[in-house]
Formats: C-alpha cells, sequence, structure tokens
C-alpha cells in the first residue's frame, strides 16, 4: 500500500484544483499517455537486444496461403519485429487512412507474445512463455489491405493462386510507400545535399571515365533493413568499336534468380548465374553497322536482410505455364560469391549470411498447391527443406554467447 502525506490549509476549490493540476503527482490508478504512431515512429530505432516472439498458425482463409506464408516470414525477420514490437503500443486512431498496411501490421503483431528482454527472464519462464500457441488466428486486417492481392474474405477467400514472391514484394513495397509519406525520408539534409551535387563518375582499369547514373530511393525503415544496391553496366559495340560503358545504380528489395538452366544446383550458381554476362546482337536497320550490347549486373551494396525468389513458374511454348521441379541445395550460412559483387564496392566487407526462413510451395502447377513456411526458431532448431521457393537471409556474427540472440548480427 502507498503512503501520501497531505499538508491542508484554507484554499478555495479553484485554488485547489489549480494546485493539482501542476503537481507532480501521480496517483496509483493513473494511467501512462500513449505515443501516437508518429511520435513511435520518430523515436524508433534498431535494438541490438532482439526481440523473442511467440510462433502461432495464421488461418487459411481459403487460398490465402501465399500472403500467411509470406507473413510468417516477415515476422520472422528480426529487425522487421523490432520495427512492429516498438510500435505496437502505439494509439493508431487517425492513422489507419494514411498508414493501412502498416497498422493491419502492427495490429497483427499485438495478437503474438513477444519478449524483449531475455537477461531479465529465467530460461524455464522463456521456454513456457514461447511455446506454440495452438489457437491461429486470421489475420483479416493485414488481407483486406493487400491491394490487388486481396482476398474476397466474404466468399471464403479468391479461387487464384497467388505468387508468395509477388506478394511479400508488394507488401515491403506498401509499407516502405506509407513510411515515406508519414515521416519522410531518413536521411539527414546534408546527406541530400552530397548526394545530389556529387558528380558520379567511375574509371576503369584502362582509364576510361565512365558516367554514373544513379536512381535515388527515399531511406524508410524498410529499406534500411531490406534495401540493397544493384551496380549494372552497359557497353555499346558498333562494329567491333567499343563506346563508353554505362553505369547505373539501382536499389532493390530482393532478387529473382532463374534455375531454369541445367548447370544451376546450388544457390550460389543461381547468383552467380544472375550476375553473369549478356551479349545482345543485331543489325542497324540499313543493315551497314553490326551492333552489340554487353549487360552486366552486380551487387554495389548487400542488405541487412537477404530475399531471394528462385523463379520455379515459369513460361513454356508447347505447355505454357508450368513449375520446374528440381533440387537447388541452399547453405545454412550463405557466404555472397565473390563473382556477384561489384569490384569497387566498399559497402560489402561482410558477406556472410544465416539463414531465417524459407518458403516452399508443394504442388505440380502453378495453378494450385500449397505454400509453406519454415522459420528458424529461437533455439536456433531449423527444419530443412530442399526446394526452396523463396529464401531469407540475415546477417550473423562469430561471437555468440546464447543461441537466442543469433538471428540477425553482422560477421566482422
Amino acid at each position: 500500500m502507498t503512503n501520501f502525506q497531505f499538508t491542508f490549509g484554507s484554499f478555495t476549490k479553484k485554488e485547489f484544483s489549480q494546485i493539482l493540476d501542476n503537481s507532480q503527482i501521480v496517483l496509483p490508478n493513473e494511467k501512462k499517455k500513449k505515443k501516437t504512431l508518429m511520435e513511435g515512429l520518430k523515436k524508433f530505432h534498431f535494438s541490438k537486444v532482439p526481440v523473442l516472439i511467440q510462433y502461432r498458425g495464421l488461418i487459411n482463409g481459403g487460398n490465402t496461403c501465399f500472403a500467411n506464408s509470406a507473413l510468417q516470414t516477415l515476422i520472422s525477420c528480426p529487425q522487421f519485429l523490432d520495427l512492429l514490437f516498438s510500435l505496437k503500443d502505439c494509439v493508431l486512431d487517425g492513422m489507419s487512412g494514411k498508414t493501412p498496411t502498416l497498422c493491419s501490421l502492427i495490429r497483427l503483431i499485438r495478437d503474438y507474445k513477444c519478449i524483449r528482454d531475455v537477461k531479465k527472464v529465467q530460461k524455464t519462464k522463456i521456454k513456457s512463455e514461447l511455446n506454440h500457441n495452438d489457437n491461429p488466428i486470421l489475420p483479416k486486417e493485414v488481407l483486406k489491405n493487400s491491394g490487388p492481392f486481396a482476398p474476397d474474405l466474404g466468399g471464403w477467400g479468391k479461387s487464384v493462386q497467388e505468387d508468395a514472391y509477388e506478394y511479400l514484394g508488394y507488401m515491403l513495397g506498401k509499407v516502405h510507400d506509407e513510411l515515406i509519406q508519414t515521416i519522410g525520408d531518413l536521411r539527414s539534409k546534408e546527406q541530400l545535399e552530397i548526394e545530389s551535387s556529387r558528380d558520379w563518375k567511375e574509371m576503369n582499369k584502362k582509364g576510361k571515365v565512365s558516367k554514373i547514373r544513379h536512381t535515388q530511393i527515399e531511406t524508410s525503415f524498410i529499406s534500411k533493413i531490406f534495401g540493397g544496391i544493384f551496380k549494372s553496366e552497359t557497353t555499346k559495340i558498333i562494329n567491333s568499336q567499343r563506346g563508353r560503358p554505362e553505369i547505373k545504380l539501382e536499389p532493390f528489395f530482393s532478387m529473382s534468380l532463374q534455375i531454369r538452366d541445367k548447370n544451376i544446383k546450388t544457390l550460389e550458381d543461381a547468383l552467380i548465374a544472375f550476375c553473369s554476362k549478356e551479349k545482345i546482337h543485331f543489325q542497324s536497320q540499313d543493315k551497314e553497322e553490326e551492333i552489340e550490347y554487353i549487360k552486366s549486373i552486380a551487387i554495389e551494396r548487400l542488405p541487412n536482410i537477404l530475399v531471394l525468389g528462385l523463379k520455379r513458374f515459369t513460361y513454356d511454348e508447347y505447355e505454357g505455364s508450368i513449375k520446374i521441379h528440381k533440387k537447388i541445395k541452399f547453405p545454412n550460412i550463405l557466404e555472397i560469391p565473390d563473382k556477384v559483387i561489384a569490384t569497387k564496392s566498399k559497402y560489402n566487407k561482410r558477406k556472410k549470411y544465416r539463414l531465417i526462413s524459407i518458403i516452399t510451395h508443394v504442388g505440380k502447377s502453378p495453378n494450385g498447391g500449397h505454400y509453406y513456411c519454415f522459420v528458424r526458431r529461437p533455439n536456433g532448431v531449423f527444419t530443412h527443406n530442399i526446394y526452396p521457393f523463396i529464401s531469407i537471409y540475415g546477417f550473423t556474427i562469430n561471437n555468440v554467447k546464447t543461441k537466442k540472440s543469433i538471428k540477425l548480427k553482422k560477421i566482422k
């Protein structure tokens, strides 16, 4: 019981109310004022202490497995979970119109039990509180705010099977746009001035200078987590005369990898094939000039969380839409091949990733089947599958004291 000491005197009712209004006394039942979403976003910073989550199932509302698997994967990404967890107690009133997708994800995370400070909680308590919840939930609000992917929940789902990779990309882009519209670009004014005035040029080994075209992208918490930069180079050759290469820097949130080639047997093979040189030959309209374009692409900057999609669904001239059934080996620890990294890049000293999550599709064709999501648990246990559809990798660290903190840290 809390004791209060009061000193009374002769005050009018008005004077007494003014004293109470100006006092620092906090009554036991007085609730702390909650932050608005805007205040929560402005004060947010990524924490070094991971959030542990109690995983639970998502109800399939009729062909919504593509969305459920993508949502489970996003929640398993430590930094993305950190963002949602930090905002879950914010007041969302009045913001659903401006940030409908973000607000729906925050309300979804409220249905999960999460623990931030592992050190203050006994291991036995962690095990009991984070045991799998057998009561699944229907992410109805998130599905309604899924734009072109939104199912007809009133009719118990839509009959068309959607692509989980496309849906994942749509959700990342949508939340990114909502954050930009709400709190603006996270880059400082000084940083923006430097980037806008920078003369983008690069000199190759032979001393030739190439101009670099830089596609600007506004920075949000999503781009800080999933954002990387591609460096593409195009060289035009006319009648064996090589022109000056044109270099372009473009942002990305994920990489879609071809696996149809018979030589592609591993995830590393698919990455190298993605960045291999491509030659295009054709003649000018008057047929007087032989023109050739040589195109190549590499990673200028690696993201903190790397999303890799394997193109298992493709189109065949004779069979139409088909699914590629082949084994692609993928590691628990992925080291990005040197051939994939831009030669002059100064951002990619750390190239090792730990597998966080896998989305796999079970079925004979793109027109049916079912999506499953496999997630690395807090204890490090991970269910392996040899037919990945989407792989999610996060940076790891060598010196880890507890398995509970190994989900997303960079290797030095």
